[in-house]
C-alpha cells in the first residue's frame, strides 16, 4: 500500500484556487518515500469534450511531486509498477487538510480480463458471465437477475440462483473495480441497490464460480418528470474467474492504466 500525501499553503481550501500548486509526497505503507511513481492531474469537466490534457508528473527520489492543475475542477491518479492504479477528485480528495491515497501492492500473476459492454438488462432478465451475454432467468446457467419494479423506479432487486449468492460494496475513494482482488466469503440470495447509490458486486455463482461486476443504467425522467433507471442500453463492467479460487485480480502488475501509456512512451 502506498500513501499519496499533498501538502500545500491553504491546503483545507484547495478547490477555491485556480492557480494553486500541489506539493505531495509519495510514501510506503512502511511510510518510507518512493520514487519514479508516475502522478497524473486531469481537469475540467471530465465529461466535456474540450478539457484540457492531463499533467504528468514523477516522484523524485524523496518521494516528491509538485503539479499545477489546470482547473479547480480535478483528479489525481497515481500509479507504480507492481501496485494498482487509485486517486481521488477535487471532491472527495481533501481531509484534514491533505491528499492521502492508497496504492494496493499485487501480489497474483497473470490479471482476470475485464469485459466492458452495453446490454439490454430491462425486462427481469438475467445475465450468463460463461457465456457473456443477456438470458432469461429460467436459463440454468443464468449467473444473476435483475428485477425492476415500475413502481419503484429508483431501485432494482439483483439476485443470484440457489445455491449462489450475492454481495456488494459501495465505491468510495479506496475502493473501486480494480481494487478488489479478493471476492468476499459472505453472501445473501438478492441486494437491493438505489439510484445515484455507485456499487460493485460480487457474486458466487450457482456453479461455485465467482466474479465482480458494476452495472451502469441510463437515467431518463418518466411522463411524471420522476427520474428512473432504464436499463434498455446498460452498461455492464465485469469479470469472471472460471477455477475455483476467489482470485478477482484485475489490475496488471506490469503494464501501465491508459492514462499513463502515453507518459511512458
Amino acid at each position: 500500500m502506498l500513501l499519496l500525501i499533498v501538502y500545500g499553503n491553504g491546503c483545507k481550501n484547495l478547490t477555491s484556487y485556480s492557480n494553486q500548486t500541489l506539493k505531495g509526497r509519495i510514501l510506503s505503507r512502511e511510510k518510507k518515500p518512493l520514487s519514479e511513481v508516475l502522478v497524473a492531474v486531469e481537469s475540467g469537466n471530465f465529461d466535456g469534450p474540450y478539457n484540457p490534457k492531463p499533467v504528468f508528473v514523477k516522484t523524485n527520489e524523496d518521494g516528491l511531486f509538485e503539479v499545477n492543475p489546470k482547473s479547480d475542477s480535478y483528479s489525481i491518479r497515481a500509479w507504480k509498477e507492481g501496485y494498482a492504479e487509485s486517486g481521488c477528485n477535487s471532491e472527495n480528495c481533501i481531509s484534514d487538510g491533505s491528499i492521502t491515497i492508497e496504492l494496493r501492492k499485487i501480489e497474483s500473476g497473470q490479471p482476470l480480463p475485464t469485459i466492458k459492454g452495453f446490454y439490454n438488462l430491462g425486462g427481469n432478465v438475467a445475465f450468463s458471465f460463461r457465456r457473456g451475454e443477456v438470458t432469461n432467468k429460467n436459463d440454468p446457467e443464468a449467473d444473476f437477475i435483475i428485477n425492476t419494479d415500475p413502481t419503484s423506479p429508483s431501485q432494482i432487486i439483483i439476485s443470484v440462483p440457489h445455491p449462489g449468492g450475492i454481495s456488494s460494496a459501495p465505491i468510495s475513494l479506496n475502493l473501486d473495480f480494480d481494487n478488489v482482488a479478493l471476492a468476499p466469503e459472505i453472501y445473501e440470495n438478492s441486494v437491493q441497490t438505489t439510484l445515484g447509490s455507485p456499487s460493485i458486486f460480487f457474486v458466487k455463482t450457482p456453479n461455485g464460480k465467482y466474479a465482480k461486476f458494476r452495472i451502469m443504467p441510463d437515467f431518463v425522467l418518466d411522463p411524471t418528470g420522476q427520474k428512473r433507471m432504464d436499463f434498455t442500453n446498460c452498461r455492464l463492467i465485469w469479470a469472471f474467474q472460471s477455477d475455483d479460487s476467489r482470485n478477482l485480480e484485475t489490475a496488471s502488475a506490469v503494464n501501465p492504466p491508459a492514462l499513463f501509456e502515453e507518459m511512458q512512451r
